[in-house]
């Protein structure tokens, strides 16, 4: 578990980290690492069987994408906001 991290993960931006055990299943990072001992530490990873660190990602090649994504629906709110209050404030008497 004390393995480094790919050079691929340095152009990327972690979202979440997790271990998780040879079935797949996940555990939160700090699972076992909490515990006072590194023998009640190493006994946590036996017990559950965890063999593997899995770190969710987004490739900062994805970012633009999902910036013009988001800009286009603060757009498309802005607009709607825009025509609800003009429609609004044409049926009121000034």
């Amino acid at each position: 578990m004390n393995a480094a991290a790919p050079a691929k993960l340095n152009d990327m931006y972690e979202m979440d980290r997790w271990v998780s055990d040879s079935d797949g299943k996940l555990f939160g990072w700090a699972h076992c690492s909490s515990l006072e001992s590194e023998s009640a530490v190493n006994a946590c990873v036996k017990e559950n069987g965890i063999v593997d660190n899995v770190v969710k990602y987004l490739g900062y090649d994805q970012m633009p994408s999902m910036q013009w994504t988001g800009a286009g629906f603060l757009l498309l709110g802005t607009i709607a906001l825009t025509a609800f209050a003009l429609w609004w404030a044409s049926r009121r008497p000034l």
